[in-house]
């Protein structure tokens, strides 16, 4: 069983090192949230949106692979930089430990990661603009 400090240390942990910003803007116009052009939660995870609006459909796809591969990156770099902080974070946020030994582990992890957390974030910030461009593109006269 997890204890409170367990799970906040975890979801501190991921949420700073290992978060992925991906926000709304893979979402393109009328992408499945009640757009102009019909949608909503209702069509199949988006099948008929992908068939209306191939163009950026295929926006959205290149931004998800984009991100993805983004986030596989950072994770490689943490393990090849940082292994022995992981195994000193795992060892000190198990359920028997003290919130105060994760919370150390964590920053001396985060520290360790700072590199490979900033190219992340800069690579994920290089996704959204390709992909902000890819719908504007759409926008401007590609099929859409």
């Amino acid at each position: 069983m997890r204890t409170l400090h367990h799970t906040i240390a975890m979801a501190t942990f991921f949420a700073a090192a290992l978060a992925m910003p991906m926000a709304a803007l893979a979402h393109g116009p009328g992408s499945g949230r009640g757009g102009p052009h019909g949608g909503g939660f209702g069509d199949g995870g988006g099948v008929l949106q992908q068939l209306i609006h191939p163009c950026g459909a295929t926006c959205f796809e290149d931004a998800r692979g984009c991100h993805e591969a983004a986030r596989n990156t950072a994770l490689s770099c943490v393990q090849s930089a940082c292994a022995s902080q992981i195994t000193a974070a795992q060892g000190a946020c198990t359920p028997n430990s003290t919130f105060k030994a994760c919370q150390t582990a964590t920053a001396t992890l985060r520290t360790c990661a700072a590199s490979c957390t900033d190219t992340l974030r800069t690579s994920s910030d290089q996704c959204r603009e390709a992909a902000k461009s890819c719908f504007t593109a759409c926008r401007a006269g590609a099929p859409s």
